[in-house]
């Protein structure tokens, strides 16, 4: 078994990638790097191929523009909601951004597009919500009559 230097994780023999993590494993003649050179040597290398390493970290405004569009559309009933969906568009378009510039290092694009998608459904529900609220009321005052 080949254990992995960055995570611990066992690995089959023939494994030349940790299944774990995707750290490179070490070589018997590998062992002279330290484990800092190793991942730098692996950084780089991913770097040469256009690849995106398997550990970047996510962006927090797009974790936060997607918590915040998934709660606008249950509270985009009350007064909250169209605040909370602003919010989510708003982080959004500023994690995308971040990302974009930062391809490399932060992941969450995908997770931001969410945010702004279920920010704006959060805006058209209420949008909604008030014109049959007005129509309803509008029936209401008219003795159930008719408009």
């Amino acid at each position: 078994m080949r254990i992995c230097s960055s995570c611990g994780y066992s690995n089959e023999d023939f494994s030349t990638i940790c299944s774990s993590c995707g750290f490179p494993l070490e070589s018997p003649a590998d062992t002279s790097l330290g484990v800092e050179e190793q991942t730098d040597a692996y950084h780089e290398e991913m770097m040469d191929m256009d690849m995106q390493p398997l550990s970047t970290k996510v962006n927090g405004l797009a974790v936060t523009s997607l918590i915040l569009g998934i709660l606008s559309i249950p509270i985009g009933f009350f007064c909250f909601g169209p605040v909370l969906s602003i919010l989510a568009i708003i982080f959004g378009f500023m994690a995308r951004s971040q990302i974009k510039k930062q391809e490399h290092l932060e992941g969450g694009y995908k997770m931001a597009l969410a945010g702004i998608i279920t920010g704006f459904a959060g805006i058209a529900l209420f949008i909604i919500m008030v014109v049959i609220l007005f129509f309803y009321s509008m029936w209401f005052l008219n003795g159930f009559t008719g408009f």
